[in-house]
């Protein structure tokens, strides 16, 4: 878990830059372990605005040509509710898809008969 990324904050902007360096290359091939991690990240610090009231905007790779600033993110205050546990919504979705898949494999061998 390298965390291959560097916050650069002002006022209620959040920019996010890649950290080649910190993960190893080998592992990391053209940084796509790194770019899946920031997708991650940057839907976490979503999640969380939206928890203390605020309106996230996520904005990829915001300066053309520097794939090492991989995302902004622009805070608002919002009037919005908390959005719902995030930890609860990935569990029960998961069990849903879990209980979809078993419900199909059943199916499928009460029809082989």
């Amino acid at each position: 878990n390298s965390q291959p990324w560097r916050f650069a904050v002002s006022d209620s902007v959040i920019d996010i830059h890649n950290l080649p360096e910190k993960d190893n290359p080998v592992l990391n091939y053209r940084q796509g372990g790194s770019f899946i991690a920031h997708g991650a990240l940057v839907e976490n610090i979503v999640l969380a605005a939206g928890k203390f009231g605020y309106a996230a905007e996520a904005i990829p790779f915001p300066t053309p040509g520097n794939d090492v600033h991989t995302a902004r993110i622009v805070l608002k205050q919002a009037d919005v509710r908390p959005s719902p546990d995030p930890i609860q919504t990935v569990y029960g979705i998961g069990y849903k898809l879990n209980q979809d898949l078993e419900n199909r494999g059943n199916q499928k061998h009460s029809s082989d008969g």
